[in-house]
């Protein structure tokens, strides 16, 4: 058990996960919609752990996710958590789900450069300026989920505002934890090809000795269908 690095233990009445304590190798745990849970204690040994999901549950204390420092994905909504600054030092915290709480302050949030989505919709928030430092963050506070830039630092395009626009929906669907690393590894591979079709493409017009947009189309054909497999 100790090699276990999953664990989903989601919607059903468990109220002690002190078991859990001995599984120091678990990556990612998802405790979602287990509503008679309270204490999430015994995750504080689960140091590896980079992706928990306690949405819909009852817990309403994360002083214990102070110890989780891999952490990268963490959804909290429809819970009664109310104070974030365990997660004020979780710099590779990128994904932060707290939709539909008891949030009042985000200030903890200000310094975690790393956040890529952060839904808020729903809370007691009454000062958002904070986090409003971060790049393009949008005025709206109640937008579903709220989206940096932090990396590129450039506007996003309509394709990728399409994009992201089809995670707002993820939330309201029991496999949300799950959707959002899928669709993390896809943006993550999309990122990664449209950097080798530019490479390719001037590889191409080397060769030629000009601007050839036939050689163009034709990677960006390759690329679009790879993408679409």
């Amino acid at each position: 058990m100790q090699n276990l690095l999953e664990l989903d233990m989601g919607y059903n009445a468990v109220t002690d996960i002190t078991f859990i304590a001995n599984l120091i190798n678990l990556q990612t745990i998802s405790l979602e919609g287990c509503e008679q849970l309270k204490n999430i204690y015994p995750l504080k040994q689960c140091k590896q752990l980079e992706h928990i999901d306690i949405g819909h549950s009852g817990v309403s204390d994360i002083g214990v996710l102070c110890f989780h420092k891999y952490l990268s994905i963490l959804n909290i909504e429809d819970t009664q958590v109310v104070d974030l600054h365990p997660l004020q030092f979780l710099f590779w915290l990128q994904n932060l789900f707290a939709a539909n709480s008891c949030v009042i302050d985000v200030t903890p949030l200000k310094d975690l450069i790393r956040l890529n989505f952060l839904s808020l919709k729903n809370n007691k928030i009454q000062d958002f300026s904070p986090i409003y430092h971060h790049q393009n963050y949008p005025s709206d506070e109640n937008a579903d989920y709220q989206l940096y830039y932090v990396e590129d630092q450039t506007e996003p395009t309509p394709q990728e505002a399409h994009f992201y626009n089809k995670i707002t929906s993820v939330h309201n669907s029991q496999n949300s934890f799950r959707q959002i690393q899928q669709e993390n590894k896809i943006q993550k591979f999309k990122n990664s090809f449209t950097k080798t079709t530019k490479t390719v493409i001037s590889a191409l017009n080397n060769v030629l000795g000009s601007y050839n947009k036939q050689a163009e189309l034709l990677v960006q054909f390759i690329s679009i269908n790879t993408y679409n497999e």
